[in-house]
């Protein structure tokens, strides 16, 4: 196994490329597939290896980032205007300066 070629497969498989991409950007560059396939870490036993999740999961979030933002500044403005709003009327009401008589206005 070739060292310097299990180094650049790790440092691509950390970029988020999968096994394919990875694959053929080697072979542009003159590897052997029989190297490539030496060099490729063997997934841990018991488990699924899928390292295009990771990138797939990084483009999304850069995709939706500015309207998840958006989502949550819109959901911010009327939640701080209702506290705001809520602590003013219970200082004014704690202040008596704000007092509604009910039985006045029948």
């Amino acid at each position: 196994m070739n060292e310097e070629l299990a180094n650049l497969i790790k440092e691509k498989i950390k970029e988020g490329r999968n096994k394919e991409e990875i694959k053929n950007l080697l072979l542009s560059h003159g590897w052997s597939t029989e190297e490539i396939e030496q060099s490729f870490p063997a997934p841990p036993e018991g488990s699924l290896a899928f390292p295009g999740v990771i990138f797939i999961l990084r483009e999304t979030l850069l995709i939706y980032r500015k309207k998840i933002i958006t989502i949550l500044g819109i959901s911010l403005v009327p939640l701080i205007a209702g506290l705001i709003l809520n602590f003013l009327l219970n200082f004014l009401s704690d202040k008596n300066l704000l007092t509604i008589n009910i039985s006045d206005s029948f």
